[in-house]
């Protein structure tokens, strides 16, 4: 449900991973979830937070390529800026942010991969 969702007990997780990456930091703090990979010099993260939380979002695309996106009937943007890239997604009640420098390949095929899993 909605509220669910909203709670961070669910995250959207992607059903598809670039090869060799591993975990290296992982934060939860009741209004975002935060999981960081990293391969030698790649890396990319996804957060996840309550589009209704107090905290503001922001996100850096200052000199950056912007394109609007639409995925599985899902508003958000696509960013490329120098070497990294950022995927951001609205999902109802919370908000799906990808960003790393692996590519705008690797990272569409992440957000076309997204599934809600329970934590």
């Amino acid at each position: 449900s909605e509220e669910d969702e909203s709670s961070l007990d669910y995250f959207y997780f992607p059903k598809y991973l670039p090869v060799d990456f591993q975990v290296v930091e992982e934060i939860s703090d009741g209004e975002l979830y935060y999981i960081r990979f990293e391969n030698e010099d790649e890396f990319f993260y996804i957060s996840q937070g309550s589009i209704l939380s107090a905290k503001q979002k922001r996100i850096d695309t200052e000199n950056s390529e912007i394109e609007s996106i639409e995925i599985d009937g899902h508003q958000g943007f696509y960013a490329g800026m120098d070497d990294k890239q950022v995927i951001y997604l609205e999902m109802g009640n919370i908000s799906i942010c990808i960003y790393g420098n692996i590519g705008k390949k690797e990272m569409f095929q992440m957000a076309d991969n997204l599934e809600l899993l329970k934590k």
